[in-house]
């Protein structure tokens, strides 16, 4: 996925990972809690109530949302669905 995402735009897709950032409306899942999250790769996951959720950093997820490209940001984003804490 990480080398052709526009192969994914639009389908639903599941992501394992860790939480390595939590914003208002954002959060980013990294592949590895352990490495320093300035140089790995991360995917940002917009959901409309992330508050609601509690999300906490370094904690192991399953994502599933559809994976869009926004414009504005240059960027592809996945649009959460459903999480669930491993």
């Amino acid at each position: 996925m990480a080398e052709h995402p526009a192969n994914y735009e639009g389908r639903r897709i599941r992501v394992v990972g860790y939480i390595c950032k939590v914003y208002k409306r954002i959060f980013y899942l990294c592949r590895d809690n352990k490495a320093s999250t300035e140089y790995q790769y991360r995917m940002r996951v917009i959901a409309e109530r992330l508050a609601e959720l509690g999300l906490k950093k370094d904690g192991r997820v399953i994502v599933e949302g559809v994976l869009i490209y926004s414009p504005v940001d240059m960027r592809y984003e996945l649009e959460l669905i459903s999480l669930s804490c491993l």
